[in-house]
C-alpha cells in the first residue's frame, strides 16, 4: 500500500499552508493508521492554532528552533523525500482523498478481522451485524466539531432574531429595497439558487449582486465558468461606471468612453472579489473557498454554471449534480458563506412562469434549497396587472424568492439595463451615481 502516511507529514513540514489545507479539508490524527505520524500531524497543528507560519525556504530553520526534530527523531528520515503535489495546490485535495481511502482501507480492514474473530468463537451473527454496522457508520461518518447542543441553538436563535427586529443584516443584502425588507437578503451558511431560463440575463444579475456586496465591503469568490474570467471584470466594470459592456465587442468605441471603462477596471479589479475560471473541481472549488475564507474572510461565492462543474461519479448528470449540492451546502455551513450557484433550467416552456412544482430534471435540486431566486422572464398579464400594471419594457422581470429562511416570500419587478450595467427598479430607477 502506498505510504500517504509519510508523504502527508513531509507536505505539512515542508509547508503550513499545505497542513491549512489539509485541515480545512476535514484531515484529522485519526487518519493517521501510525500513532507516531498521528503524534506529529497533532503536533504540527498546535503551532497552526499558535500562529505559527513556515515554507519550504523557512522549515529546516523553523523547526529546528522549535527542537522538532529532537522530539520526533524519525521526522527527518521522513522528509527525505517530499512528493511533487506538495508543491501545487490543485493537487492536494486529491492526494487528501487518497489519504481518506487508505484510512477506509484500513478500518474496513480491522472490523473485517474482527467479524472472522468473532464468527470463529460462535458468536452470535445478529449481534455481530448489529455492532458492525455501528462501527461502519462511524468510520464513515464526519467529525463532530461543529456539533451544536440545544443551548448553543437557542443563542443563536436570539442572537438572530435580534438582528432581524432591529433591522440589522443577517444576509448577503439586496440592494432593493422591498426584496431587503420581505426576505432580510440571502442568508449565509446556505446553498441560494439562481435559476431560470439559459440566455435572458442571470450571469449578469450574478455580477451585478457581487458587485454591490463588494462596494459594501463584503468580499467574496466568483467562479465564472459561464462569462469567463475576461468578461466577469468587464461586466464589473461596466457596472461601476454604468456604461454598456457589449460595446466593446465592436470597433470604434470612442476615447472617452475607453478611458472611462480603463479607469472602471482598476476600480474593479481592486474590490474585495477573487475571480477562479480555472478550478473545475467541485473539490478544488470547496477547496478553493476555504483558503479564500481563511486568508481574506469572504462571506459569498457565486458559481456560474454549475453544468461546467464536475462533480462525484454518479449514473446521470442529475445525480452528479445533486451530489454537487449536497457538497456546496456542507461548505456553506462550514464556512459560514452564502454560495449562490447559477443554474439553467431547460425543461420549462418558454411561455409558462417557473414554480418549484414544474422544475425537473437537473434543476430539481433547487427544490431543497432555503431559498431560492427565481428569474422570471415570462410575466402573465395576470401577475403584472396584480404588481408592476404601467410597466411595459420588454427587459422587465421579476426576480421570484420563492423560499426564504428569515422572511416571507417576495416578487419583485425589476428592469435588465444593461446599457449602463445595471438592474433598476421599475418605480423607483436607481440613479447612476449610487455606482460610483
Amino acid at each position: 500500500m502506498h505510504d500517504f502516511e509519510n508523504e502527508m507529514i513531509s507536505a505539512f513540514v515542508v509547508s503550513s499552508e499545505n497542513l491549512n489545507q489539509a485541515i480545512e479539508f476535514g484531515v484529522e490524527s485519526d487518519w493517521f493508521t501510525k500513532l507516531s505520524r498521528a503524534n506529529i500531524f497533532e503536533y504540527l497543528s498546535t503551532l497552526i492554532v499558535d500562529g505559527c507560519v513556515w515554507s519550504a525556504g523557512t522549515s529546516a530553520n523553523f523547526f529546528m528552533s522549535k527542537n522538532t526534530y529532537n522530539k520526533f527523531p524519525d521526522l527527518l528520515e521522513i522528509c527525505e523525500v517530499v512528493p511533487d503535489w506538495a508543491f501545487s495546490v490543485e493537487d492536494l485535495a486529491d492526494a487528501f482523498d487518497a489519504l481518506q481511502s487508505q484510512r477506509l482501507i484500513s478500518k474496513m480492514a480491522e472490523v473485517s478481522a474482527e467479524i472472522t474473530s468473532r464468527l470463529k468463537r460462535l458468536d452470535d451473527p445478529v449481534e455481530i451485524s448489529a455492532d458492525m454496522v455501528l462501527k461502519l457508520e462511524e468510520i464513515g461518518s464526519t467529525s463532530s466539531a461543529n456539533e451544536r447542543t440545544s443551548e448553543d441553538i437557542a443563542e443563536n436563535l436570539i442572537d438572530l432574531d435580534s438582528k432581524i427586529r432591529a433591522g440589522e443584516i443577517v444576509g448577503l443584502p439586496f440592494p432593493w429595497h422591498e426584496l431587503q425588507v420581505k426576505t432580510f437578503g440571502i442568508p449565509f451558511k446556505a446553498v441560494t439558487p439562481l435559476t431560470g431560463r439559459d440566455g435572458k440575463g442571470k450571469s449578469r444579475l450574478a455580477t451585478f449582486l457581487a458587485m454591490t456586496w463588494a462596494l459594501q465591503g463584503l468580499g467574496g469568490a466568483y467562479f465564472p465558468y459561464e462569462d469567463t474570467d475576461v468578461r466577469c471584470l468587464r461586466n464589473l466594470a461596466s457596472g461601476l461606471g454604468g456604461y454598456d459592456a457589449f460595446v466593446f465587442n465592436r470597433s470604434g468605441t470612442s476615447d472617452a468612453l475607453f478611458q472611462k471603462h480603463k479607469e472602471c477596471i482598476e476600480r474593479a479589479k481592486n474590490l474585495p472579489i477573487h475571480i477562479c475560471d480555472y478550478e473545475t473541481s467541485i473539490k478544488r472549488v470547496i477547496s478553493k473557498i476555504a483558503e479564500l475564507k481563511r486568508k481574506h474572510g469572504i462571506r459569498w461565492a457565486v458559481i456560474d454554471g454549475m453544468k461546467d462543474l464536475a462533480g462525484m461519479k454518479a449514473e446521470n448528470r442529475t445525480q452528479e449534480e445533486v451530489k454537487i449540492m449536497r457538497m456546496l451546502t456542507s461548505a456553506a455551513r462550514k464556512y459560514d458563506v452564502s454560495i449562490i450557484p447559477v443554474m439553467h433550467i431547460n425543461k420549462v416552456a418558454d411561455d409558462v412562469w417557473i414554480s418549484k412544482q414544474n422544475i425537473t430534471g437537473s434543476g430539481d435540486q433547487t427544490k431543497s434549497a432555503r431559498m431560492v431566486l427565481v428569474y422570471q422572464d415570462y410575466v402573465p398579464e395576470e401577475v403584472k396587472k396584480k404588481t408592476y400594471p404601467n410597466v411595459y419594457d420588454d427587459n422587465f422581470f421579476i426576480l421570484d424568492a420563492q423560499k426564504t429562511s428569515y422572511g416571507n416570500r417576495c416578487m419583485h419587478g425589476l428592469i435588465k439595463n444593461l446599457e449602463q450595467g445595471r438592474f433598476d427598479e421599475p418605480t423607483a430607477p436607481a440613479p447612476a451615481a449610487r455606482y460610483e
